[in-house]
């Protein structure tokens, strides 16, 4: 009786013992779990922002770099007129010259990628436009996260696009709204929480753009 007594409370202490691990596991289960929640959640966000800025970046540099007459050309370099600039549209020896189509680094051949003719009839493309190409996607808008749409919480996404310095270092390029047109631009798409009514950055994409145009596409005849 006694040796069953004895079995029986160490049972009891055994019982006790896995009672309060599983007890004292049971807040630290809950804490991993909300943390696998935010970082899904996170990770919704990136999708959207990443959507966005692939979105934007489908968009020509500027809509003068298309031919208004000619839509399935390829998108050429847009000329700042900026004298002096070495972005500039150059001759063999890399002085100035409007009569060239090509700016130091670019390949003197078919195919590759150029400027407009400065002496087409279009010569609108020789400068660009403010407001114009990519910077028609700048916005500003809200998502519902309801179930039409998947998302857990409601978003907004701001998508802004400026143009920067284009003479710093290669390694170090510039954030700063540049004073006046550059040859580069900065596309930033930001998504923010908005489930609470006050907004919480969760994700900023950046990506830089280039006034650098397109290559043509090679047909052959036959």
């Amino acid at each position: 009786m006694v040796k069953h007594a004895a079995f029986t409370m160490i049972e009891l202490v055994f019982a006790i013992v896995i009672i309060s691990i599983a007890v004292i596991s049971l807040p630290m289960m809950t804490q991993i779990n909300a943390k696998g929640l935010s970082e899904n959640i996170k990770q919704e966000a990136i999708f959207i922002a990443s959507a966005k800025l692939m979105q934007v970046l489908s968009f020509p540099w500027d809509k003068r770099a298309i031919d208004a007459n000619n839509t399935f050309d390829s998108a050429k370099v847009v000329d700042l007129g900026i004298a002096g600039s070495s972005y500039g549209r150059k001759d063999l020896s890399g002085a100035d010259s409007t009569n060239s189509i090509f700016r130091i680094g670019h390949v003197r051949d078919d195919l590759h990628r150029r400027f407009f003719n400065y002496n087409d009839n279009n010569i609108t493309h020789n400068s660009p436009s403010v407001g114009i190409g990519i910077e028609d996607q700048t916005t500003s808008s809200n998502i519902d996260g309801d179930r039409k749409i998947g998302y857990k919480n409601r978003y907004k996404t701001t998508i802004s696009v400026s143009y920067v310095n284009d003479s710093s270092a290669p390694d170090v390029l510039s954030t700063t709204t540049a004073v006046g047109q550059t040859n580069l631009k900065l596309v930033e798409v930001k998504v923010e929480d908005n489930s609470t009514g006050v907004l919480d950055t969760v994700v900023l994409l950046r990506s830089y753009v280039a006034n650098i145009g397109e290559v043509d596409y090679f047909s052959r005849i036959y």
